[in-house]
């Protein structure tokens, strides 16, 4: 207050973005919006529903036939739900990484929804899944782009235009995403660590061909 008797108010202009809205360290919820009940039981569904979503798109876009997708996860001794139940521990770390819930979905579903392209388009042509050591050759695959634009110049451009929309859309989510959702506290982010970091931990360690799992045997994976 001035010598005046006057208030200065500081003026905010219009084009200031608004920051997140934070959640207090004792917030019940642990990172939810307050008032919704059983935020915990929710966020874990909720997890789940979309980790099925996005493995059922993936094992679709990898067989191209609906019918033996749907037989797939029908079928108790394929791996299917336990797949599922890796990509939601995924899907809740990547959360509490990132500070935001579900905006993890925004890196894993376009990466691993890509690979099963690429996987589909090799399997198609070659007759073979995709492996890790495919990437080995990623260098002669560039090398084959300038023969791609030489003979299929349409084909080129559909490619740079789709991925340079894609991206383009990927980072407009993202800043959205991060403007609108409201930043989990500490209690909620170290809660998600403390699920999914020691199971994907167990996850691994039973992922040694080598040796003998009852439990990968149980899993069928």
């Amino acid at each position: 207050m001035s010598l005046g008797g006057e208030v200065k108010v500081a003026r905010i202009s219009k084009g200031a973005g608004k920051a997140a809205p934070q959640f207090l360290e004792d917030d019940p919820s642990t990172g939810y919006l307050p008032g919704r009940k059983w935020p915990t039981i929710r966020y874990g569904l909720t997890s789940l529903l979309i980790a099925a979503v996005l493995v059922f798109a993936i094992e679709l876009i990898v067989r191209g036939d609906f019918a033996g997708t749907v037989s797939f996860f029908l079928q108790p001794l394929k791996p299917g739900w336990t797949t599922i139940v890796v990509f939601a521990l995924v899907l809740v770390g990547l959360d509490a990484v990132f500070g935001r819930s579900y905006q993890s979905l925004m890196i894993v579903a376009p990466l691993t929804l890509s690979l099963a392209f690429i996987g589909h388009q090799k399997s198609h042509y070659l007759g073979d899944p995709l492996y890790p050591t495919d990437f080995l050759y990623s260098r002669q695959i560039v090398a084959l782009l300038p023969l791609l634009v030489r003979d299929r110049p349409m084909t080129a451009l559909a490619m740079v235009v789709g991925i340079v929309a894609g991206l383009s859309l990927l980072i407009y989510g993202w800043r959205v995403w991060r403007r609108k959702v409201p930043i989990l506290s500490r209690k909620g982010r170290l809660a998600r660590l403390t699920l999914a970091v020691p199971l994907l931990a167990f996850f691994v360690s039973i992922m040694d061909y080598a040796t003998f799992s009852w439990t990968r045997d149980r899993l069928q994976i």
